[in-house]
C-alpha cells in the first residue's frame, strides 16, 4: 500500500462544485450563526450569478479563501475576503458554470476553470490574473460546472465537462482531448462525480443527462452501466458510502420527482418520491453520530426533505417556494450539531436545525436563491456563508452578527485568536505533534490533547489519540485504508486546528 499525505489548498475552502469530487455538499468547522446573519459584505454583478455554489481557494497564500463567481452577464469575477475585486474577464456570452479552481499542471499556480453557456466554450485562465491560458470549442452550450482530477494515474490534472452538444469530455490540463463520450442527450448542469466506486484502482466518472440516464464511465472513457429513470437528469450525481458497509451509495435526483440510490454497479437499491421534480444533488452527512450518512435535497414540491441511509425519511421542511438548487451542510452555529441551508426560489435562504426546525432565514431576492458554499474565507476561525441570487443579481457573504473568532474551539467574540502551543504537521503518512515547554500553558504537567480524523462527511474515522502530552515530540500513524480526502483535527487545551489532507493508494 503507497500513501501520500499532502495539504490541498485550505482546511475549510470550497474548491469545486458540491465542495469535493464527491459532491457531497458538507463543511467542516464551525460558525456562530445562532441568529439571522449579517451581510458581510455584498457585489452587485452585471447580471444572475451562476446556480450552484462559488468556489472559495486561497490563491495567494495569505491563509484567506478567494471568491470566484460566473455570471449570466458572460463574465468570471474574482474577489478576496473582503469583497475587493481581483479581476475580472469577459467570455463570449452567458456563464452558468460553477468555476471550479486548483492547480492543474503542478506550477504552484492556481487555474480557473469553467464553461461557457452561449458560446460553447470550455475556459482555462490564469487564478491570479484572470489571464486566458486556453480554450475549446465544443458544440454546444456548456453550463455544467467542470471537474478536475488525476483519472488516469499520471500525476497531472485532468478536466472532465459534459456539452450540450451530447458529448462529455475529459481535457489534458493544456485544452488538448483525451477522449469523449457521445451521451444520448444534452448534459446541462450535471457536473461529474468521480470516485472509485468497484475498487479496482481506477477513479469512475458519473453524470446524468437530460436522456432521463445516469452515467458512468471508466478512466478511458468507455461505459461501465448506465440507469434509466423517467425524467430528466439536470444535476449532479452525489457519491458516499451512505450505510458505512464498504461500497459506494450514488444518488442522483430525477425530473420524475424521485430521488434515487443506487449499488456501485448501477442497480437501483431504493427510490424516495417527492411532490414534484427533484432537479439538484443531495448533500450528505453524519447527522445522527452513528457512522451512517443522512441526505438531504430538495424538490420543486417546496420541500427539503431529510431521510436516512435505509430510505426512512427523518423529516421534511416546507419553504415558500420550490428549491431546486443543493442544500449545504455545516454546523452553522457552533451547537456541535448540523444545520442544513436550503435555498428557494421564492429568494430565501432557510437555516434548518438536525430536527427540521427553523434555525433562521434571511430574504435575499424576490426570485431564485442559489446553491451556497460555506467556509472560513477571512481566517477568523468561524465559517461564513457565501451565495449567489438570480434576479437581484448580487454576490453576498453572510457572516454571524456579533463578530465571532475562534468557532472551533468555542465562541470567543471580539478576541484575537491565541497562538497555537504546539506545532502540528502532516508528513507523508506521519502525524507529527511537538508540545512545548510553555508556562503559559493551563495545564502545569501537560497539555490536553485530542487528535480524530473525520471524512469528508463528517464521519469520525480514528481517534488517534486523546489524553494528556507533556514536553516533547510526537508522532502518530493514521489506521486508514480507503483513498480520499479526510481532515485531521488537533485539539490542544482551547486551541482546535484542522489540517485537511489527501489519502492515495
Amino acid at each position: 500500500m503507497f500513501y501520500i499525505y499532502f495539504l490541498i489548498i485550505g482546511a475549510l475552502d470550497w474548491p469545486m462544485y458540491g465542495h469535493d469530487l464527491r459532491h457531497t455538499q458538507f463543511q467542516y468547522g464551525k460558525g456562530a450563526m445562532t441568529s439571522t446573519p449579517t451581510i458581510k459584505w455584498s457585489y452587485l454583478a452585471d447580471d444572475y450569478v451562476e446556480p450552484c455554489g462559488p468556489p472559495l481557494v486561497d490563491i495567494d497564500g495569505d491563509n484567506k479563501l478567494e471568491i470566484f463567481i460566473g455570471t449570466n452577464g458572460g463574465n468570471i469575477y474574482a474577489f478576496k475576503d473582503n469583497g475587493a475585486l481581483i479581476w475580472s474577464r469577459a467570455s463570449g456570452g452567458s456563464v452558468w458554470s460553477t468555476p471550479a479552481v486548483a492547480d492543474i499542471n503542478k506550477d504552484g499556480a492556481f487555474e480557473v476553470i469553467f464553461g461557457g453557456s452561449d458560446d460553447n466554450k470550455v475556459y482555462a485562465l490564469d487564478g491570479n490574473t484572470g489571464t486566458p491560458l486556453w480554450s475549446y470549442l465544443t458544440g454546444g452550450s456548456v453550463q455544467c460546472a467542470p471537474s478536475i482530477a488525476d483519472i488516469n494515474n499520471d500525476d497531472t490534472s485532468e478536466i472532465l465537462i459534459g456539452s450540450c452538444d451530447h458529448k462529455f469530455y475529459a481535457f489534458k490540463n493544456d485544452g488538448s482531448i483525451l477522449w469523449s463520450y457521445a451521451a444520448g442527450g444534452q448534459i446541462r448542469l450535471s457536473c461529474v462525480a468521480v470516485e472509485d466506486i468497484n475498487s479496482d484502482n481506477s477513479p469512475e466518472i458519473m453524470f446524468g443527462c437530460e436522456d432521463n440516464k445516469l452515467y458512468a464511465l471508466n478512466a478511458a472513457g468507455n461505459l461501465i452501466w448506465s440507469f434509466s429513470t423517467s425524467g430528466e437528469v439536470w444535476f449532479s450525481p452525489t457519491v458516499a458510502d451512505i450505510d458505512s458497509n464498504g461500497s459506494f451509495e450514488i444518488m442522483v435526483g430525477s425530473f420524475d420527482n424521485n430521488l434515487y440510490v443506487l449499488n456501485s454497479a448501477g442497480a437501483l437499491l431504493w427510490s424516495y418520491a417527492t411532490g414534484n421534480q427533484v432537479w439538484a444533488s443531495p448533500a450528505v452527512a453524519d447527522v445522527e453520530k452513528d457512522g451512517k450518512l443522512a441526505l438531504a435535497f430538495g424538490s420543486s414540491d417546496y420541500n427539503l426533505y431529510l431521510l436516512k441511509h435505509n430510505n426512512s425519511l427523518l423529516w421534511s421542511f416546507l419553504s415558500n417556494n420550490l428549491i431546486h438548487r443543493s442544500p449545504s451542510i455545516a454546523d452553522l452555529d457552533g451547537d456541535d450539531k448540523l444545520e442544513f441551508l436550503a435555498p428557494s426560489g421564492g429568494g430565501t435562504l432557510y437555516c434548518v436545525n438536525d430536527d427540521g426546525t427553523l434555525c433562521w432565514s434571511i430574504l435575499l431576492c424576490t426570485v431564485d436563491v442559489h446553491t451556497p458554499s460555506i467556509g472560513d474565507i477571512d481566517n477568523d476561525g468561524c465559517l461564513e456563508v457565501v451565495v449567489g441570487t438570480a434576479i437581484s443579481s448580487y454576490l453576498y457573504v453572510l457572516d454571524d452578527a456579533l463578530g465571532a473568532v475562534g468557532c472551533a474551539a468555542g465562541i470567543k467574540e471580539n478576541l484575537v485568536p491565541q497562538k497555537q502551543d504546539t506545532n502540528f504537521k502532516i508528513i507523508k503518512d506521519k502525524i507529527y505533534l511537538s508540545v512545548p515547554n510553555n508556562p503559559a500553558l493551563s495545564v502545569v504537567d501537560g497539555l490536553k490533547v485530542e487528535l480524530t480524523i473525520y471524512d469528508l462527511s463528517g464521519r469520525l474515522q480514528n481517534t488517534l489519540y486523546q489524553g494528556t502530552l507533556s514536553k516533547g515530540n510526537y508522532t502518530f500513524t493514521p489506521n486508514i485504508h480507503k483513498n480520499g480526502i479526510y481532515f485531521v483535527r488537533l485539539t490542544a487545551g482551547n486551541i482546535t486546528e484542522t489540517k485537511k489532507l489527501i489519502l492515495i493508494k
